[in-house]
């Protein structure tokens, strides 16, 4: 989607369980590397990592694989209304360890259906589309 004639939103199909053939997986990542590359310094990535399950070793490769292409990159950990309350700050740790994230990626917490955490996904959504278009 062409935001404001200034920067493109794209969605790129997901990796771990998209029920496609090899061809077509092949197709939407070259798909995705054209987007990121064109994307140059000021391409931006939100990584959705499934907060219940964790980082899985797709997780990881998608990760190490944008970080190569100098993406700036946010993981955002889905479904957080899926962990128990007492766990869920055990589960952020574990992501972040298990991507070996440094402090300056931003890791945010979210729930769909409770809204947790979409505020701070807009936030960090809007600022970033800002930055992308000076």
């Amino acid at each position: 989607f062409l935001v404001n004639d200034r920067c493109y939103f794209v969605d790129l199909p997901g990796y771990g369980y998209a029920k496609a053939g090899k061809d077509e997986r092949r197709e939407w990542a070259g798909l995705g590397d054209g987007y990121v590359r064109g994307g140059g310094e000021r391409a931006w990535v939100v990584l959705l990592v499934d907060g219940k399950v964790g980082a899985t070793p797709l997780d990881i490769e998608a990760f190490r694989y944008l970080a190569s292409l100098g993406a700036g990159i946010t993981i955002v950990a889905t479904k957080m209304d899926k962990v128990p309350s007492t766990k869920r700050a055990k589960a952020l740790l574990e992501i972040r360890r298990t991507l070996s994230l440094g402090e300056d990626i931003h890791l945010i917490p979210v729930s769909a259906d409770s809204g947790d955490g979409m505020k701070e996904l807009w936030s960090t959504i809007m600022l970033n589309l800002e930055a992308s278009t000076r």
